[in-house]
């Protein structure tokens, strides 16, 4: 028997005659959402005659197809499983030469067999009375207004799935054992980047349709369905174990783990995942998180982007009436209305030379697009000041410290709340009580003060009296600080993670330190922030705070940026107050040019 001709799967010669089985009105207004289930020839009769059409495969399985609205699908308490997985390359590239082009007997067989193979899958896997929903079955590629509507509604479908099905086509079982029990470290790891660079994480539908999932298993190369672990595609699992790893066998440094691997060869870690969990948790998406999630992902049109952008951040899908980069500026504008105000603190399309970027990638602001923000001030960028030792932790420590006394001086709490929190984003708090608890505060009050008065000199007299010398004194200051000390849920220090993950918080090679005046007190306070514009340009500037927020690695209250004419020029992740002058009020700013997510850089397949 041949295989069944893609016609079957992915066209309908006359939608219009469709009917929902349950309400039995058509599909033109409300998407189709065609569910499947699999029998042998000997079925009951009274299934099929309750479908909406049979397809006998080439291996005599019968494919029973189910068309109902969604509501309607929830009404009539179907159990619903979504499968979310990666298209076969021969599969995509006969779709897209679309109806009476020849058809690859390849694609074919995959078509039909893959879906089929799936629900066998998961049938012996105890599962009980189930239907599926794939997209090789459930959407007529071939029918554009069909599939039109059901993109819009794609991720709704795996927000209502009883079970969104992960099939991970290039993992077998062995690997999840190995993440936590592999002999040796070499053999962990091994496991932990087979599972990472599996292509579904690579995909930016996939994701999408995990962050909208309710609950998850994973389905092996084999067509096995794991087990319910509590932790959705083991991501917990795979950050505990690999962080593990790097403070247990390398000493903390992520770098040596990432050529240990081959990363430069397309092993991934769980950083390169990006923000999954996170995501998934913050339902409806932050615009800024859910943008680099999404962008980082491979992905065939723009439109394919907008509508997972929307599907995640809960902005109402419906066909796109403008250009791409209008749309893109209109769901950034529809979260703004909605309190987030992530927008305006993305990294965006940038003014200023950046190696992370194409040399032809520069643009200018966006002047077309306004809008209005009750803001707290703080208050008039003086100075901007670039610390050096940048790459080296103990130099950068150095210099920091050095620009914090002459600012705050050597009284210890300015000090504290200075270098502590708003240039290494550790808890103020937290470091005094250590202070306290350890009978540090006079030692360190002598030092700031022996420090201070020394010019920034160390007195070589005073780091003998420590039973220090050279740069030790460096790394007592860091110990005191707590900076040395692993970040929950990180596994890197304060004094490292400058280098890492607080960099591309900063903008990276554009991070830079700000002297900040109040406009009131006349108080100077010194913050890390990260430019968008030119050092010249940031300076004069205006630091405004968002009131109240505060993200996973910034700080209560900490949430600022630079403007200068209305604008945004630069972000601050740790700007708490640094005086008691609390004033609010109205900007008017210019809507930030969103970057283009096709030019991020995307982990290759």
């Amino acid at each position: 028997m041949d295989f069944p001709n893609l016609e079957t799967w992915w066209y309908e010669p006359d939608p219009d005659t469709l009917r929902c089985l349950v309400c039995q009105s058509g599909f033109a207004k409300k998407a189709l959402v065609r569910t499947f289930k699999v029998t042998l020839p000997s079925m009951d009769q009274n299934q099929a005659t309750a479908s909406s059409k049979t397809v006998t495969t080439h291996t005599g399985w019968k494919v029973i197809l189910f068309d109902r609205h969604l509501d309607c699908l929830k009404e009539a308490n179907v159990r619903l499983l979504a499968i979310s997985h990666v298209w076969d390359p021969t599969v995509s590239e006969t779709q897209q030469q679309h109806l009476h082009s020849s058809q690859d007997p390849e694609a074919k067989r995959m078509v039909t067999e893959e879906p089929v193979r799936m629900y066998r899958g998961i049938e012996e896997s105890g599962e009980g009375s189930v239907e599926l929903w794939h997209d090789y079955f459930s959407v007529p590629q071939w029918s554009d207004g069909l599939k039109g509507n059901i993109l819009l509604m794609i991720h709704e479908i795996f927000h209502q799935a009883d079970v969104t099905v992960v099939y991970l086509d290039d993992v077998l079982p062995r690997l999840f054992s190995q993440i936590t029990k592999g002999r040796t470290s070499m053999e962990r790891l091994s496991a932990i980047t087979g599972v990472c660079k599996a292509r579904w994480f690579k995909r930016m539908w996939t994701a999408m349709e995990f962050v909208r999932s309710r609950a998850v298993r994973i389905m092996t190369a084999d067509y096995h369905l794991t087990k319910d672990t509590g932790d959705p595609m083991l991501l917990q699992t795979l950050e505990t174990q690999f962080y593990e790893e790097v403070q247990e066998h390398f000493g903390g440094n992520v770098y040596r783990v990432q050529d240990v691997v081959h990363m430069d060869a397309g092993n991934l870690i769980p950083w390169c995942l990006g923000p999954l969990r996170e995501t998934r948790s913050s339902q409806p998406a932050i615009f800024g998180m859910a943008f680099s999630l999404l962008s980082k992902r491979l992905y065939r049109e723009d439109t394919d982007f907008l509508h997972a952008l929307r599907g995640i951040t809960g902005i109402r899908q419906e066909p796109s009436t403008r250009d791409f980069y209008e749309e893109l500026l209109w769901v950034a504008k529809e979260r703004l209305l909605a309190g987030d105000y992530s927008p305006l603190l993305m990294t965006p399309k940038l003014v200023i030379y950046d190696r992370r970027l194409d040399p032809n990638e520069a643009y200018n602001f966006n002047d077309d697009h306004t809008l209005w923000a009750k803001l707290e001030t703080i208050g008039l960028v003086q100075m901007i000041l670039e610390p050096v030792g940048f790459g080296n932790d103990v130099w950068h420590l150095k210099s920091s410290i050095d620009m914090t006394l002459t600012v705050t001086g050597p009284d210890l709490e300015p000090f504290v709340e200075t270098l502590g929190s708003r240039i290494y984003g550790a808890d103020k708090h937290a470091i005094m009580k250590h202070l306290k608890d350890n009978d540090l505060v006079d030692p360190m009050k002598e030092a700031l003060l022996v420090h201070h008065e020394g010019c920034r000199q160390w007195r070589g007299w005073w780091v003998k009296s420590l039973g220090l010398s050279g740069d030790d004194i460096i790394r007592w200051f860091a110990d005191a600080l707590t900076l040395t000390k692993p970040i929950e849920g990180l596994g890197q220090t304060h004094m490292y993670s400058v280098g890492g993950k607080f960099g591309p918080m900063h903008c990276g090679p554009h991070m830079y330190f700000a002297t900040i005046c109040c406009e009131h007190c006349h108080k100077t306070a010194l913050f890390r922030v990260g430019l968008f514009a030119p050092k010249y340009e940031a300076r004069g500037a205006r630091a405004w705070r968002i009131p109240g927020l505060q993200y996973s690695m910034s700080h209560h209250n900490g949430m600022a940026f630079l403007e200068k004419d209305g604008r945004i020029v630069g972000r601050m992740m740790w700007a708490t107050p640094a005086c008691n002058c609390r004033k609010a009020e109205v900007v008017e700013l210019h809507m930030p040019q969103i970057p283009d997510p096709s030019k991020y850089p995307k982990w290759e397949m």
